[in-house]
C-alpha cells in the first residue's frame, strides 16, 4: 500500500539513502543536504517540510523536493523513485507529483537519459525550453585562412566595453531580452572564467558585424555569446568567426571545447556539426500545468 509521508526524524536516514541515488533519474537533481547542512535550526525545519516521501508497505521507495516559488508556481528541485524497471514506476511518480498542490504549474529541469524523458512525457509534462551541450576535439582543426575583407579585433579591457555591448545587443536583440549595459561587460571581465585572448569582434571592412567569446570553466573552454548581426547572417561569417576562435584555442594548447546551443536553433546546430561538434548532453525545462 502506497503512502505519502512527510520527512521526520524517524525516516531521515531512509531519505538520505534515496537522496544519494538522485542522479540515477536526473544528473542535475539537486542534493538536499548541500542546502540543508548550511541552514540554522529553524531554516532546517522549514526545508524538511518541502520533502515528501513515497512509502510502499514498510519500504521508502521515492521522494520529491519542491519549492513554492510563488502563488501556484512550484519548482521541483529533485525527485526520484527507486527501481526504475518496476511495472508501477509511472504511478509512483504520479503519486509524488499529486502531493504538490493540485492547482499549480510545476517546473522541472532535467538532463535527458534513456528513461526520464519518456516518463515525463507520459506524465503530461511539456518541454518549455532546453539546450544541447556540444563538444569538439580540437586535434583535427585546420589552420585558419582569413578572407581579405574580414578582420578581427580583440576586445581591450577598459577601452572596448561600450562597443562590445552595442554589438552584442544588436546580435541578440529580442522583446524578451534585457539589453546589456557597459557595467555588465565590466563585470564579465573580472570573473575567473574570463579569457582575454578569446573576446573577439569580427569586421567586414569597417563594419563590426559579430562577436564570439571563449571562457574557461574548470580548465575547459566554452564558446559563449557567439553570433552575427542579422543583416550579415547566412553569408559565411559565422563559419569564419568560429574557425578563428577554434584556432585561438588550439594555439593556446587546448584540445577540447564545448558550446551550449538552444535546442530549437537549427541553423546554429547545423554550423557546429559542420565543424565536427557532437551533442554530449541535452538539458530541458519541463512544465506540468495543473491550473
Amino acid at each position: 500500500m502506497y503512502e505519502i509521508i512527510p520527512l521526520t526524524k524517524s525516516n531521515f536516514y531512509e531519505f538520505k539513502k534515496l537522496n544519494d541515488l538522485k542522479d540515477k533519474f536526473n544528473e542535475i537533481n539537486k542534493d538536499f543536504f548541500e542546502i540543508y547542512d548550511s541552514k540554522n535550526p529553524f531554516q532546517k525545519f522549514l526545508e524538511k517540510k518541502k520533502i515528501k516521501l513515497l512509502k510502499n508497505d514498510s519500504s521508502y521507495i521515492g521522494y520529491i523536493w519542491s519549492e513554492n516559488v510563488k502563488k501556484s508556481i512550484y519548482r521541483i528541485q529533485s525527485m526520484f523513485v527507486a527501481n526504475i524497471n518496476n511495472d508501477h514506476i509511472l504511478d509512483e511518480y504520479k503519486l509524488l507529483l499529486d502531493s504538490i498542490n493540485g492547482y499549480s504549474k510545476i517546473y522541472y529541469d532535467c538532463v535527458k537519459n534513456n528513461f526520464n524523458h519518456k516518463i515525463l512525457n507520459t506524465l503530461n509534462f511539456i518541454r518549455a525550453k532546453g539546450f544541447f551541450e556540444m563538444s569538439l576535439n580540437l586535434n583535427n582543426i585546420t589552420p585558419f585562412d582569413k578572407p581579405d575583407y574580414v578582420s578581427f579585433k580583440k576586445v581591450l579591457i577598459g577601452h572596448d566595453e561600450e562597443l562590445r555591448c552595442f554589438i552584442q545587443n544588436a546580435i541578440f536583440e529580442s522583446k524578451d531580452r534585457i539589453p546589456l549595459e557597459p557595467k555588465d561587460i565590466y563585470y564579465d571581465e573580472i570573473q575567473d572564467y574570463y579569457f582575454a585572448k578569446g573576446a573577439i569582434l569580427i569586421k567586414d571592412g569597417n563594419n563590426y558585424i559579430g562577436y564570439g567569446q571563449i571562457i574557461i570553466r574548470n580548465g575547459t573552454p566554452y564558446i559563449v555569446n557567439f553570433g552575427i548581426i542579422q543583416e550579415f547572417r547566412k553569408k559565411g561569417y559565422a563559419k569564419i568567426l568560429l574557425s578563428y576562435l577554434l584556432n585561438i584555442l588550439k594555439d593556446n594548447n587546448y584540445n577540447k571545447v564545448n558550446i551550449h546551443v538552444d535546442f530549437n536553433n537549427y541553423s546554429a546546430i547545423k554550423l557546429y556539426k559542420y565543424f565536427g561538434f557532437q551533442i554530449k548532453k541535452e538539458t530541458y525545462t519541463w512544465v506540468l500545468n495543473k491550473l
